[in-house]
């Protein structure tokens, strides 16, 4: 089986990290985005490597890169509660990418006081957060995503 470590990023990562987002977009969320060239645009919007930077820069955000033999292979976010972004590059779906991304999410949320996570859901990924222990808490809209939860430790 293949060995996915986590690590958190640092600015070294930013561009990278920009690049993987957009082709992970482009090629792994066509339920979302149906292929169209200005929808990809639109939800890649202004995620350039400054984007990146900034969220570095935020204390309240986590970020993290996933890596298989040495290769960066996804990035997830967190802010507080929330997870704000898991995305894995086209060439390691299905190679536990995300699940140890969000694993390590979730882990970090704990060890901060987070008993009950949040996150929106696009439609690709709605089957992978239903088998990882998520619940869809309302209606989801195309833009915004299905709304979902997860309790993570009892609450305090």
């Amino acid at each position: 089986m293949t060995q996915v470590r986590v690590r958190n990023a640092v600015f070294d990562d930013c561009a990278a990290l920009a690049d993987m987002r957009l082709r992970s977009i482009a090629r792994l969320c066509s339920p979302d985005h149906s292929g169209n060239a200005a929808a990809i645009e639109a939800w890649a919007g202004d995620s350039g490597p400054s984007k990146f930077v900034e969220m570095l820069d935020h204390p309240e955000v986590t970020l993290l890169i996933a890596e298989i033999e040495g290769k960066r292979a996804g990035l997830g976010s967190s802010l507080r509660d929330t997870v704000t972004l898991n995305y894995v590059d086209p060439d390691f779906r299905f190679m536990g990418v995300s699940k140890a991304i969000m694993s390590a999410l979730e882990a970090d949320m704990v060890a901060h006081g987070v008993s009950k996570a949040r996150l929106f859901s696009t439609r690709t990924a709605l089957p992978f957060y239903l088998s990882i222990g998520w619940t869809i808490t309302g209606e989801g809209t195309p833009k915004q995503g299905t709304p979902m939860s997860k309790q993570l430790a009892p609450p305090a």
